[in-house]
């Protein structure tokens, strides 16, 4: 069975069209190219100052050009909230991650008229 086939099996269970699984598929593996990216620029990078980390967990420092910073405590980056690209990437997450609740929502509001 092709892939497509599936994930409109999947998809058609909630009213949604099979580009919609490839429009989040892409934004995730962006980000995850952007943070690969970010990785190798930041290998030889020294540390962010302490007095741009607001309330320890938010970068913010304007004269960093870097969209993404590694955390400072464990794996992983985190946002420059200065960068004005910050904000879109955060709206694009929080987008993509309530689209399919709504969506489901959506499906389950219409009920049955989904099955004709």
């Amino acid at each position: 069975m092709p892939a497509t086939s599936c994930f409109s099996c999947i998809f058609a269970g909630v009213g949604l069209p099979p580009a919609f699984f490839w429009m989040i598929a892409g934004f995730l593996v962006a980000v995850a190219i952007l943070t690969m990216v970010a990785a190798l620029k930041s290998a030889g990078r020294q540390e962010t100052p302490d007095h741009c980390w607001k309330a320890g967990i938010f970068y913010v420092n304007p004269k960093d050009e870097s969209l993404f910073v590694p955390k400072r405590s464990g794996l992983g980056y985190t946002l420059n909230f200065a960068h004005p690209w910050s904000w879109w990437v955060l709206a694009g997450i929080i987008v993509l991650t309530l689209a399919p609740l709504v969506f489901a929502l959506c499906a389950i509001h219409r009920g049955p008229a989904l099955h004709r």
